[in-house]
């Protein structure tokens, strides 16, 4: 009997280390795409697109620049523009290749930007400054320079490229998922009595794991500020945070189940 509660308490740690993994997994890549964003990159690229308004418009306000630069930096088109050069970046550490971003991201990109342009502007863009934006974004070095400059830090075998390489695997999630199911089914199978205590065990403890995680990257933040060559560093670590929060609540409800379903048996 109690080798086999040994057996399940084990089954359980392993599944709340797997459920942290899952979310480090399923977050990783937007954590680090939203950080360098946020930080540095939508910033620079916005201000490139207002000082292209500014070279091409007389008589602008700074409330329609404001809101121009507010709009771009809200857009997914922007995100997504962030996320690809970002994933060309891990892409050619690893492959040493040149940096390249597809055109159809480049043509989604400038196609917003030149709606947000009219509607903030209210006036429209001729056939050659459209042609003019889709320039300014297609040669624009920021992020080959980024990439450059990270390529000298970061080498193909680093934990971070590793990493990012696995966040982007969905069949490693889906393995990760079935074993998490699997864990689940066997603890359900041996325990049916006591189950849920042993799955509060498990949203409780990837519940920490999750807090932990983030305390340890908030003590990280200097280093990967020195490392993207980033003066002030904020780390975008909400996804986790609503994970480890949802995970807690979780905990809650089964403990407040576990209650009740005692007092209903007595």
């Amino acid at each position: 009997m109690i080798l086999k509660k040994g057996k399940l308490v084990i089954v359980s740690i392993v599944e709340a280390i797997l459920i942290c993994l899952l979310s480090v997994l399923l977050t990783f890549k937007t954590i680090c795409v939203k950080t360098i964003s946020d930080n540095y990159m939508n910033l620079t690229i916005t201000n490139q697109i207002i000082d292209f308004v500014i070279d091409n418009y007389t008589n602008i306000n700074n409330d329609q620049l404001k809101s121009l630069q507010n709009d771009l930096i809200d857009s997914k088109e922007l995100y997504q523009f962030n996320e690809q050069a970002f994933d060309q970046t891990i892409y050619d550490i690893k492959t040493q290749n040149s940096f390249h971003i597809e055109d159809k991201t480049i043509d989604n990109f400038s196609k917003t930007c030149i709606k947000l342009i009219e509607k903030n502007l209210d006036r429209e863009l001729s056939s050659q400054q459209q042609q003019d934006m889709r320039d300014l974004l297609e040669k624009d070095s920021l992020w080959s320079r980024f990439s450059q400059n990270i390529d000298g830090k970061i080498n193909k075998n680093s934990f971070f490229v590793k990493m990012y390489s696995f966040s982007d695997m969905w069949s490693l999630k889906i393995v990760i998922v079935v074993f998490i199911l699997l864990g689940i089914f066997f603890i359900y199978r041996n325990s049916k009595e006591y189950c849920v205590v042993y799955f509060l065990i498990i949203t409780l403890l990837s519940s920490l794991l999750n807090y932990i995680l983030l305390m340890i990257v908030s003590l990280l933040t200097p280093v990967l500020a020195r490392l993207l060559n980033i003066e002030s560093l904020t780390i975008s670590m909400d996804l986790i945070l609503y994970i480890a929060m949802t995970l807690l609540i979780v905990s809650l409800l089964l403990f407040i189940f576990g209650i009740m379903k005692k007092s209903y048996k007595k």
